[in-house]
């Protein structure tokens, strides 16, 4: 969207001289450092949050796959370059999934996990629970 300055004048209604003037000025967004090529680099996919990825979806005869959790899942995954999958949910655990939908791993904390995982450059993921406690989880299903 492009901004369209205008000066903006009020003239005296008795005078007919200038009593005020303004020309409206372009403030700086806001910018957040994304990993190039990242599928989803961001909530909502990117800085303007349109939700749209530019991958393709399913081949043709190709079958979804789902996971269920314990619980309800109140958050949205966290889907690594690699197509790995991590997942919060309210029975307590974070898990971890193939890009095929299966568990490699799974992480308990002592309350619901109701927001999504950060992933980290050094494969670890920070998450919150409502147990009070931020985890560090490595992605390493080996890594305790």
């Amino acid at each position: 969207m492009k901004l369209i300055a205008a000066a903006v004048a009020v003239l005296g209604i008795t005078a007919g001289s200038v009593a005020w003037s303004a020309v409206p000025q372009h403030l700086p967004s806001a910018t957040s450092k994304t990993e190039p090529g990242a599928p989803w680099p961001t909530m909502r996919h990117d800085l303007r949050n349109t939700g749209a990825s530019d991958l393709r979806g399913l081949d043709p005869g190709t079958k979804p796959w789902s996971f269920q959790t314990g619980k309800g899942i109140f958050s949205t995954p966290t889907v690594a370059a690699d197509g790995r999958i991590y997942v919060g949910s309210a029975d307590h655990n974070l898990y971890g999934l193939s890009e095929e939908g299966e568990e490699v791993w799974r992480f308990e904390t002592g309350e619901i996990i109701d927001t999504a995982p950060a992933l980290l450059d050094d494969d670890t993921l920070i998450i919150g629970s409502g147990d009070e406690n931020m985890y560090k989880v490595s992605t390493d299903p080996q890594i305790p």
